[in-house]
């Protein structure tokens, strides 16, 4: 299955910028996986890389109404980043970078072990047209 995120979530009609177009130089799109039937819809692609054991994942959560949800962090600074008035949350989780926010009623995250500058460049790529 090779479907990227963006295939997936137009399936479900799903129109909105939730997930990045530029990934970080020497990753590839490697899997996706979609649960659209569960109560909260989630969809998931994973990329992954030569220099890193642990692949970048991005996953967009569709709930029936906004909500919003725990993410287990490090003791440590939360970053939060505003991109087209939208607060993404930057965080470390042992060696990821975690970065999530909301749009409308879906919960938006990428898991990565890169850099903040790598991330920022990610969310960035997310609202570019």
């Amino acid at each position: 299955d090779d479907q990227t995120l963006k295939d997936l979530l137009t399936e479900e009609n799903i129109t909105q910028s939730v997930y990045p177009k530029w990934i970080p130089e020497g990753y590839t799109f490697f899997e996706s996986k979609a649960f659209p039937n569960d109560d909260d819809p989630l969809f998931i692609a994973k990329y992954k890389s030569e220099s890193s054991e642990k692949p970048i994942t991005v996953s967009v959560t569709v709930y029936s109404e906004p909500e919003g949800s725990w993410i287990e962090k490090d003791e440590g600074d939360v970053a939060i980043y505003v991109k087209n008035d939208i607060e993404h949350y930057i965080m470390s989780n042992n060696s990821l970078l975690v970065s999530a926010w909301f749009i409308d009623n879906m919960e938006c995250s990428i898991y990565g072990e890169i850099s903040e500058a790598d991330m920022r460049m990610m969310i960035d790529s997310i609202y570019e047209e």
